[in-house]
């Protein structure tokens, strides 16, 4: 089974992949949990990610999505042989994250939903990727999420799709579109207008986990 954890950038996704493996292996769960992009290791296909996110190949309005989402499906496709096993694989971000962030930089529906399609073919009929088993869109209130990403601006940490907080907003519009399209199960990720103590964002997810795995 694949678990897929989606969201927008410092949306708690790698805190809560350790949370579910942690839980999962308490319950006696064969798991393990992986991170997209993959930069970490001596690749080609890690290596343009990585230059690309840090704005090597151009700003981000002078990106074709078309060749960006190509870096991105190189990058997963190269994981691959790592998503066909036994376990239960917990996945932050996988290729809707791709079809959001990237769709986010064309103009129209029209173009959006033509995109998407195509992404969608690509990963799954060309490169035959898996699909999501339950795929969770982790719903972060708007001022905590703008405060988090500040810091990490500040801190300077961020990538190229993070520098302007409109983009994340589009991005966040495309995920809406996606979570119809795609069935996602949208997680209120907040208390109030501040984000939620992680443990809290757990024992929303875990429910929808535990039932699948029955």
């Amino acid at each position: 089974m694949i678990i897929v954890l989606e969201g927008l950038d410092c949306s708690g996704k790698s805190t809560q992949a350790k949370l579910i493996s942690n839980q999962l292996t308490q319950l006696g769960i064969n798991n393990k949990w992986l991170h997209f992009p993959s930069l970490d290791k001596d690749s080609a296909f890690a290596e343009a990610t990585g230059n690309l996110l840090q704005g090597k190949f151009g700003k981000l309005s002078t990106l074709n999505p078309y060749l960006c989402a190509l870096v991105f499906a190189a990058n997963q496709f190269s994981e691959k042989d790592k998503l066909i096993d036994d376990k239960v694989i917990i996945l932050d971000r996988y290729f809707y994250s791709n079809m959001a962030y990237q769709a986010a930089n064309l103009p129209t529906p029209a173009e959006k939903e033509a995109f998407t399609l195509w992404l969608a073919k690509a990963m799954l009929s060309d490169f035959t990727m898996p699909k999501g088993d339950l795929i969770f869109y982790l719903n972060v209130p708007e001022q905590a999420h703008q405060k988090l990403l500040q810091q990490k601006i500040a801190n300077k940490k961020n990538d190229i799709y993070e520098e302007e907080w409109q983009y994340q907003q589009q991005v966040k519009a495309e995920y809406s579109r996606l979570a119809k399209l795609y069935n996602f199960i949208c997680v209120d990720c907040g208390e109030g207008e501040n984000m939620a103590a992680p443990h809290l964002i757990n024992q929303r997810l875990m429910p929808h986990i535990l039932k699948k795995l029955e």
